[in-house]
């Protein structure tokens, strides 16, 4: 932006305010390191209401969205709350709508089959990605709509120390794609043994061989789990992006998760703490070791960061 231009601006949309808050905090973060004007309309989820009114929540979603049309020169909305019945409704082009799960991986109002296609017959409207997964799984005729995006994200932190003892956490709300039967052989590999195991999330069962806690966690104490793990792990079938490695890259903290995923565009794909064999034990163990292994240090999650500055700075300009 030269001298005497307008700032462009920008208003995030966020009908999840409790959930992607941290989201929203990166997106600010990025869109503004580029020059953005950045503005919120922001409600909470049913789930963090106090009348608990999914009915209330989809109104003020419907009347926050209308209203967005006329505040600014882009509007995000960073999650459809009524899935692809969203993009039905009279968007203007200054509307970017990000996808985070084209095929869900929790149940989802509005995402079926029948409305990604009525969604792929309908005019122009823009969709924002956070990987190329995520992009094929659009519906074929959606896809040349969607602008691939790395995931937001806020400055690197050097944390100051290593964690006392060796602490591997699984952190987040449980999905029907997490993998439980993997988490369990890993409690029985005996080079894990010294190893504490630990869940912490909302939803999830018991898993033998580690302590779980089914609950909801707050941002600061997600910050301090983060710190105090030696290794985050994602053990998923299935996932199109991470909010936790996000986080936990912000934070230099190792994550290990599977090598065919977005995890290979942000550490590549030949980093030692990716799983070339989901499905092998062995495989998840060298992938650990390796990752409580690391020095601690925020080199990666610079480049990441660089590289999301830069890719918003354009599709801000584009």
């Amino acid at each position: 932006m030269t001298n005497g231009e307008r700032a462009l601006r920008v208003l995030i949309v966020n009908p999840l305010g409790r959930a992607l808050s941290h989201y929203s905090a990166e997106l600010t973060h990025v869109l503004e390191k580029a020059g953005a004007q950045v503005k919120h309309s922001t409600i909470l989820e049913p789930s963090q209401r106090p009348d608990g009114s999914r009915v209330r929540w989809v109104v003020e979603y419907l009347q926050m969205r209308n209203a967005a049309k006329k505040e600014a020169d882009r509007v995000v909305v960073v999650w459809p709350a009524l899935g692809f019945l969203d993009v039905l409704a009279n968007f203007s082009a200054a509307c970017w709508i990000v996808v985070h799960d084209p095929v869900p991986l929790v149940r989802s109002v509005g995402s079926g089959r029948i409305m990604r296609w009525l969604v792929s017959c309908m005019p122009v409207r823009q969709f924002i990605v956070h990987s190329d997964t995520a992009k094929e799984d659009l519906a074929p005729r959606t896809r040349p709509r969607a602008k691939t995006l790395p995931h937001p994200m806020l400055p690197p932190v050097h944390r100051r120390e290593n964690p006392s003892h060796i602490t591997v956490r699984v952190l987040g709300q449980f999905k029907g794609t997490r993998d439980i039967s993997i988490l369990e052989e890993l409690s029985r590999s005996p080079e894990l043994r010294n190893y504490k195991l630990e869940i912490v999330g909302r939803g999830w069962p018991a898993v033998t061989g580690w302590t779980v806690s089914d609950t909801f966690v707050s941002e600061s104490e997600l910050d301090g789990l983060i710190d105090t793990s030696s290794a985050i792990l994602l053990p998923y079938h299935r996932f199109y992006q991470s909010g936790i490695a996000l986080r936990a890259l912000e934070r230099a903290t190792p994550v290990v998760g599977p090598r065919d995923s977005s995890l290979s565009t942000m550490y590549g794909a030949k980093h030692p703490a990716l799983v070339s064999d989901p499905s092998n034990v062995s495989s998840w163990v060298r992938a650990i070791e390796s990752a409580v292994g690391e020095t601690r240090s925020a080199g990666t999650s610079l480049v990441v960061y660089e590289r999301a500055c830069a890719s918003w700075a354009e599709w801000l300009d584009g």
